[in-house]
């Protein structure tokens, strides 16, 4: 599991503005990007050594009551095998994570979902 904090203003009160603001969150080149894309190579260094590419979200839920939430990321990796010179690539892999938001702090705590391994959504189906 991983895990990761980044300070911001007050997430959105409604769930249908959660995909928004993440994405905005999350903008390329951002802490919070790249906070992730560490946390995503992490889960993915036993196949290689992952790039992760084409980062969006989907599935968010939101409690703005209990300021938590949960949501999905899908992504694509590039996984490069040095010894061998070969290059394999995996697209629409999944991640699961959870969030809670400490209103006095003004922080965001994410947390990634206890699966070994991200999962693609072709083999969840």
């Amino acid at each position: 599991m991983s895990s990761f904090s980044i300070s911001t203003g007050t997430p959105p009160s409604e769930e249908a503005e959660l995909v928004a603001f993440l994405n905005t969150l999350f903008s390329k080149g951002s802490e919070a990007y790249l906070e992730l894309t560490y946390a995503l190579i992490r889960q993915n260094r036993a196949n290689g050594a992952p790039e992760i590419k084409n980062i969006r979200f989907e599935t968010a839920r939101f409690a703005g009551d209990k300021h938590q939430g949960a949501f999905r990321v899908v992504f694509d990796v590039e996984f490069t095998f040095a010894c061998e010179g070969s290059v394999t690539n995996k697209k629409n892999l999944t991640s699961d994570w959870t969030f809670t938001f400490d209103e006095d702090k003004k922080l965001l705590v994410f947390q990634s979902a206890a699966y070994d391994e991200p999962r693609s959504t072709d083999e969840e189906f």
